[in-house]
């Protein structure tokens, strides 16, 4: 599960899957306006037990992660200070419980031997 706290205290959780945030109408998280935020501003999607982020706003909107500016994508870790626009966000990774799968089912015949 990945958690974006903002620096008012307010959080936002997702748990797997892309999720896009930006100030416009179809966004997953909708953010303020008045920040320099595009309407589709930036995308997360998981990627190899982490979390990377897409800038889709374009040149006129900006992204930061850790101060440095993403052009297209950057990788994120759990702490990571992310910027969009002019809204400050941290990133808390979380470790969720791994889903109890079923034990395989294995079938067992008997075999028989030449003496039988």
């Amino acid at each position: 599960m990945a958690r974006l706290i903002a620096a008012g205290g307010h959080s936002t959780e997702f748990h797997s899957g892309k999720v896009t945030l930006g100030e416009g109408p179809g966004v997953d998280v909708t953010l303020p306006a008045g920040l320099g935020i595009a309407k589709v501003h930036a995308e997360f999607r998981p990627l190899l037990g982490g979390y990377v982020i897409k800038q889709l706003g374009g040149d006129a909107f900006q992204t930061l992660v850790n101060d440095k500016s993403v052009a297209t994508i950057a990788n994120l870790t759990s702490g990571d200070n992310i910027r969009i626009g002019g809204l400050p966000l941290t990133l808390v990774l979380e470790d969720e419980p791994a889903a109890k799968e079923p034990a395989p089912t294995v079938e067992v015949s008997r075999c028989q031997s030449d003496a039988d």
